[in-house]
């Protein structure tokens, strides 16, 4: 089984600040999430990078995971783009890993 991991930063792609409120965000990605994929895990969190200007960054972000087969990563990967154009991200992180799972 596969886990893919979604991190999108809310800093604005032209402006390098928030616009997008952190809740309206959440709300934008869950809404994107039940369409494409259907369910998943959602949190947030922070990014800290080293911006292309030496400025050192701390960005409020969102975190989705969900753990599937591989035939989901079409979806994984067509939800990320949705994601980047409704929140005009410069880009969305995938990250994926092989996990072993189980409910008990």
């Amino acid at each position: 089984m596969t886990r893919y991991t979604l991190t999108i930063g809310l800093f604005d792609k032209d402006t390098k600040r928030q616009k997008i409120s952190s809740d309206i965000a959440l709300k934008i990605v869950s809404d994107l999430v039940v369409q494409t994929v259907g369910y998943g895990t959602i949190h947030n969190g922070n990014g800290i990078y080293t911006h292309t200007n030496d400025q050192i960054v701390c960005e409020p972000s969102i975190i989705y995971f969900v753990d599937g087969e591989e035939e989901e990563e079409s979806k994984i990967k067509n939800l990320a783009w949705m994601i980047k154009k409704a929140l005009n991200q410069e880009s969305v992180m995938l990250e994926e890993t092989a996990v072993k799972m189980e409910f008990i």
